[in-house]
């Protein structure tokens, strides 16, 4: 059985570049990558039913109503692999989606216009990556989409502070290792999280795509994924503790 450190399945074509950094970064690292595609999925299905291949970690970038790999997370499920976001976490996670949805027009239900409040001349609504217990925080405009980095002196300065607890208390909750959550801060200084969990985040360059994340985040996390991988192909198990970057 030939075994791969790390094994990506993705299907948009706004991955490319995050997938194809990925793959060359762990690479560089020596590491040894798999990348599974619509052109090749249904030959690597074969193979790890037949256990030709294997992963050590598994990142499963599809999204779920892709009936084509609908598969895939319940039969690696019975191999010995890590996940980066376990397939049953996922489930949970948009489960509590799916339930909102559903009883959102209840009228024991109330929603609310939240306006954020103006910060150094923008409105204060944030976008926040976690990633293996690091928390890596984004301005994000409600209008223009476009995001910025929210460097650790405005968090300071502006007492942001509790964009920490709320993130990590969101990663206690929903378990996963890589999400994104949104969250803004209201006229009386309350932070409300109006977007719970989301872990298929779109992960293109602002250098490429007006409304991405900025590069030095998105080539961060791609450092943070390669170097969880390296830590179990090591077999050595790390706790990750939270950091705030």
């Amino acid at each position: 059985m030939e075994i791969f450190d790390l094994g990506i399945a993705w299907n948009r074509e706004s991955d490319i570049d995050f997938v194809k950094d990925l793959n060359d970064y762990a690479l560089r690292e020596g590491l040894k990558p798999y990348l599974m595609h619509a052109y090749n999925f249904y030959s690597t299905l074969k193979d790890i039913i037949e256990d030709r291949i294997s992963f050590r970690v598994f990142f499963n970038r599809t999204s779920s109503d892709d009936s084509t790999f609908s598969v895939l997370a319940d039969l690696l499920k019975k191999k010995d692999i890590v996940f980066i976001n376990h397939p049953d976490r996922v489930k949970k996670s948009k489960e509590a989606l799916r339930s909102k949805e559903q009883y959102g027009n209840d009228s024991f239900l109330i929603q609310e216009k939240i306006l954020p409040i103006n910060l150094g001349n923008r409105p204060a609504w944030f976008r926040v990556i976690y990633c293996f217990g690091k928390i890596i925080p984004c301005w994000w405009h409600p209008v223009t989409h476009v995001y910025d980095v929210l460097t650790v002196k405005q968090i300071c300065t502006l007492g942001l502070d509790d964009i920490w607890y709320t993130t990590k208390r969101i990663s206690q909750i929903c378990e996963l290792d890589f999400f994104s959550t949104e969250v803004i801060l209201k006229n009386n200084k309350r932070f409300i999280v109006v977007d719970y969990v989301n872990d298929q985040i779109d992960m293109r360059k602002k250098s490429k795509f007006d409304k991405g994340f900025p590069d030095e985040v998105v080539e961060k996390i791609v450092e943070d994924i390669v170097l969880f991988v390296k830590q179990r192909t090591r077999r050595k198990p790390k706790r990750w503790p939270i950091e705030l970057e």
